[in-house]
């Protein structure tokens, strides 16, 4: 008997019986850098950000309980927002990115947000979620 469930059943397989938007969501929450995109829009009180300004929001995050200030390189966050980050997102109906207004619209989607909070009170500090996640405070 093998140890390796992928071995015996793809990972894209629904082994458990799961919902297929479940997995889904499940790989995206996987990533910090989408992670930290929903905590932004999480914490902001416009249901729309400029790429800028989202860039700016994840930097915040990424630096709460560092002392530096920017902790990835902007060109290479942007790039990885672009490519991979906002189209993950967008293939659950997270956001909605416009290349031409180079604006990010968040959808709400409240399964998506229950997931993010357990995710954000695991990761980040009690204090920090409190009062910058759901008290709409200023990130930075």
């Amino acid at each position: 008997m093998t140890d390796y469930i992928d071995t015996v059943q793809p990972t894209e397989a629904e082994v458990f019986g799961g919902v297929p938007y479940h997995s889904k969501l499940f790989r995206v929450l996987s990533s910090q850098s989408c992670r930290y995109t929903i905590y932004y829009f999480l914490a902001s009180e416009e249901p729309s950000s400029a790429i800028g300004d989202l860039l700016s929001g994840v930097q915040c995050i990424l630096g709460y309980g560092s002392r530096r200030t920017c902790l990835v390189d902007d060109d290479r966050l942007a790039s990885l927002l672009a490519t991979t980050t906002l189209p993950a997102l967008s293939e659950i109906d997270v956001v909605e990115f416009d290349p031409r207004t180079q604006t990010v619209r968040y959808c709400v989607q409240p399964t998506v947000e229950e997931f993010a909070e357990h995710a954000a009170y695991q990761e980040l500090s009690e204090e920090f979620v409190r009062d910058h996640l759901f008290a709409n405070e200023s990130l930075c």
